[in-house]
């Protein structure tokens, strides 16, 4: 009885495995790449990826993308919004105009976050700082900077 291919793939310790086995023979191959390869993760994406953290109210991820020393979270002015009504639209924000320093140790990103409550809609227009720390990219700071209030405006 001939046995088809197994093909495993799983996350250990910050490495994506790819176990192969062929046939009857014990033989397993394993090759490994970097979960988190930096290269193919541009300062867009963690931005995006820090917006939605917020906007999920998950301070523990969100804090994954800030650099050391970061004090500013949009977590808690997502939180003040929706307890205002407010809720972060990820479908509708934009995220762009990446522009990287000639050195490639810092970088910019334009965002325009949409939050919708009821059925109107209210946008921000934020420019995130970012910062390569230790290979990655970290968001360094943010302007304007988040706010501990909701916007003093209900939705209609």
């Amino acid at each position: 009885m001939k046995r088809e291919r197994i093909i495993l793939v799983f996350l250990f310790l910050g490495f994506f495995v790819l176990g192969i086995s062929i046939g009857d023979r014990a033989a397993v191959t394993f090759l490994t790449i970097a979960a988190n390869a930096q290269e193919t993760i541009t300062p867009t994406e963690i931005v995006r990826g820090y917006l939605n953290a917020a906007g999920r109210q998950d301070g523990l991820a969100s804090k994954t993308f800030l650099a050391t020393g970061c004090t500013e979270d949009f977590v808690v002015e997502f939180q003040a919004n929706a307890h205002s009504g407010w809720n972060y639209s990820e479908q509708d924000t934009w995220v762009g105009n990446e522009a990287k320093s000639a050195d490639g140790r810092s970088a910019t990103v334009k965002a325009q976050i949409i939050f919708k409550g009821g059925s109107t809609s209210m946008m921000k227009e934020e420019t995130f700082s970012l910062i390569s720390e230790n290979g990655q990219w970290k968001i360094s700071r943010m302007n304007p900077k988040p706010r501990s209030i909701g916007p003093g405006v209900s939705p209609l």
